[in-house]
C-alpha cells in the first residue's frame, strides 16, 4: 500500500463526517443516528467499519454488521458486507497497487479477530466486488411484484414529469398487468382449501423460541438450509425497532405449533415490500399470503414487492406461491457476494 494511505477503523468522532462522504456519494440523507443503529445496534463489539485515510481525509470503506446466521441447524457468526467504497481517484491513482484487495484483507482480518465465519452482501457482479468476495452468484436475485390499485397507479403515472407518449405506454402495460394479475389473484383467493378455521394469524410470537422449532422442521426437508438465525436481539433490532422501515409482523398457528410467518415493511405510503415469507406447506402460505393482502388492500397500498434467491430450494416454493396469486417476476441486476473466512465447510458456506 501507498506509505501516505493509513487503513484503520473509524472512530466515534468521524461519524458526521463519513455520513455526509456517504449522502454526497449515493444521493441520499442518512443521518448519524441511523448509522449508529445500523453498525452498533446489534452486538456492537462485534462490527467492523474499516476506512482509508489519505493526508486526514476518508477516501475508502469496507464495513461488515454483524449478524448470526445458520447453516445446516449450526449457529455461527457472519458479517454482512456494507459500504465498500473507494473514491473514483483512488481507484485509477493506485490501481497497480491493489488498494481493493489490501482492504478487503484489511477488514477480513479484523472480523476474524471477532469470530466471523464468513461475510455476505447483495450487489453489482463488477471486478471491483470480486476483489472483495471468492463467489459472485450472478443471475440468481429476482423480484415479484404485484399491482394492487391500478387508479392510484395511472394517477402516479401521469403526474410525473415523463413525456405523454410514454405515460400512456406505461398505463397500458400496466393494465394488461394489472388484468392479468387479477385473474389470478381472484382465483386465489377464493380458494376454499385456503380457508382452514384451524389456523390463527396473530401479530407477535407466543414464544421466542418458535421460529427456532419452525426452522428445524424445515431443515428434515431443506438440510442445508441457510438462513437468519431470528433470536429475540435480532427481531428487537432489525424489525420491531426499525428507524427506517416500520414493519407488520405476522406469525400463523396452528394450535400451538408455529407453521408460517413474515414481515411487511412501508417503503412508503403506496409501497409495501413482503420479506421472510417462510411456511411449511402451500396451504399455510397461501393463508399468510392472502391476510397480508387484505390488509393492504384496506389500507390502499398501490404496489407488493418479494425478492429472493432463486437458487435456494425453499424460496423456490415461496416464487410458485406469488406466481398463483398474479405475482409477475423479473430478474435483478444485483448479485450475492460471499467469502468465507473460517467456515470449515466450505462448500455449503458458499452456496
Amino acid at each position: 500500500m501507498n506509505n501516505k494511505l493509513i487503513m484503520r477503523e473509524i472512530s466515534s468522532s468521524e461519524i458526521d463526517e463519513f455520513v455526509k462522504i456517504h449522502n454526497t456519494q449515493y444521493g441520499v440523507n442518512r443521518t448519524a443516528e441511523q448509522w449508529n443503529w445500523e453498525y452498533k445496534g446489534n452486538y456492537p463489539d462485534l462490527s467492523v467499519f474499516t476506512v482509508i485515510e489519505d493526508n486526514g481525509s476518508i477516501v475508502g470503506t469496507a464495513a461488515a454488521i454483524p449478524i448470526y446466521i445458520n447453516i445446516g441447524g449450526e449457529r455461527l457468526l457472519s458479517g454482512k458486507t456494507e459500504n465498500l467504497w473507494l473514491h473514483p481517484k483512488y481507484r485509477a491513482k493506485y490501481r497497480g497497487g491493489n488498494i481493493a484487495t489490501e482492504l478487503k484483507e484489511f477488514r477480513t482480518h479484523l472480523c476474524k479477530e471477532k469470530g466471523v465465519s464468513c461475510h455476505w452482501g447483495i450487489g453489482s457482479a463488477t471486478k471491483q466486488a470480486e476483489k472483495f468476495a471468492d463467489v459472485v452468484h450472478e443471475g440468481v436475485l429476482y423480484e415479484s411484484t404485484l399491482i394492487l390499485n391500478l387508479r392510484s397507479v395511472f394517477f402516479s403515472f401521469f403526474k410525473s414529469p415523463r413525456k405523454l407518449c410514454r405515460k400512456i405506454l406505461l398505463s397500458l402495460v400496466s393494465l394488461l398487468v394489472y388484468c392479468y394479475s387479477s385473474i389470478f389473484r381472484c382465483y386465489f383467493m377464493h380458494i376454499k382449501k385456503y380457508q382452514d378455521a384451524n389456523f390463527a394469524i396473530e401479530h407477535k410470537l407466543r414464544s421466542t423460541n418458535d421460529l427456532s422449532i419452525l426452522y428445524a422442521r424445515l431443515r428434515t426437508e431443506y438440510p442445508s438450509l441457510i438462513h437468519i438465525d431470528q433470536d429475540e436481539k435480532y427481531l428487537e433490532w432489525r424489525i420491531y425497532n426499525n428507524p427506517n422501515i416500520k414493519y407488520d409482523t405476522y406469525f400463523l398457528y396452528e394450535e400451538d405449533s408455529l407453521r408460517g410467518y413474515c414481515y411487511v415493511g412501508m417503503r412508503d405510503s403506496e409501497r409495501a415490500t413482503l420479506t421472510d415469507l417462510t411456511f411449511e406447506t402451500d396451504t399455510t402460505g397461501a393463508l399468510l399470503l392472502k391476510h397480508v393482502l387484505n390488509d393492504l388492500r384496506q389500507r390502499k397500498v398501490d404496489y407488493l414487492y418479494f425478492m429472493g434467491n432463486m437458487q435456494n430450494p425453499l424460496m423456490m416454493t415461496n416464487f410458485n406461491l406469488l406466481r398463483n396469486c398474479g405475482f409477475i417476476r423479473r430478474k435483478m441486476n444485483d448479485h450475492i457476494n460471499i467469502t468465507n473466512l473460517s467456515y470449515e465447510d466450505e462448500e455449503l458456506c458458499l452456496i
